[in-house]
């Protein structure tokens, strides 16, 4: 489940009210984790944000998410989004490692990660490849976003959205590395393309899935 507000409006308040009324409604349907965001980047001033007076002010906040979250018994994912302060996950995983709280997930998007604009993040959050990136989060992550885009320098929009596998993210290897990591919990495609595109990522994430779900034959 995921808690929006009227175009991304409003005070603290007004979301964390928001975010109580999707727990009310989760704990009734028995839905066990609700998506959240890390604040939409201002569009009157330039990055890079996510920086440590950015973190010193949401880590709070999520923590007051947080306790409404465990009153009603249900797990926060939180996503990084290449239009929040935190688009890396390497981002959000400082949140979670600071917060320590088993109500509070990842929610890993790679391919935000893959088009997170430089310009918008802090140095010091540039260094990891998507692998590492994983590697360093396995532990925290509660729910996976599929989807995949191919850079394209002379187009306007340089990221293009793709069907899975067609793109620059390394999905089998990402996959593998899962597994190895025993990651137990779900993949979601979010493959942003056009309806036939979108058969096509079914049809190849699953058979990705499968191939990585097989026991190797080097197993000594």
């Amino acid at each position: 489940m995921d808690i929006v507000t009227r175009n991304g409006t409003g005070d603290i308040k007004t979301h964390l009210h928001a975010l109580e009324n999707a727990c009310q409604i989760a704990h009734a349907l028995h839905c066990l984790t609700i998506r959240i965001f890390p604040f939409r980047w201002p569009d009157n001033r330039k990055g890079p944000f996510g920086t440590k007076e950015d973190m010193d002010r949401i880590i709070p906040n999520i923590k007051r998410a947080i306790e409404i979250a465990k009153s009603y018994q249900v797990t926060l994912v939180l996503e990084n989004c290449p239009y929040s302060h935190l688009p890396k996950g390497e981002m959000t995983l400082q949140v979670v490692r600071a917060l320590q709280s088993s109500y509070l997930k990842l929610l890993w998007d790679p391919a935000n990660s893959y088009r997170a604009i430089p310009a918008n993040v802090p140095k010091e959050y540039m260094h990891w490849n998507l692998k590492e990136e994983l590697e360093h989060m396995a532990p925290y992550i509660g729910h996976i976003h599929i989807k995949d885009y191919r850079y394209d320098a002379s187009s306007p929009k340089p990221f293009l959205h793709v069907p899975v596998g067609k793109g620059d993210i390394p999905y089998s290897d990402l996959l593998t590395s899962l597994r190895e990591n025993g990651y137990t919990g779900s993949l979601s495609l979010e493959p942003e393309v056009d309806g036939k595109g979108s058969i096509e990522c079914m049809r190849v994430l699953k058979k990705m899935v499968n191939n990585v779900s097989k026991p190797s034959k080097n197993i000594i």
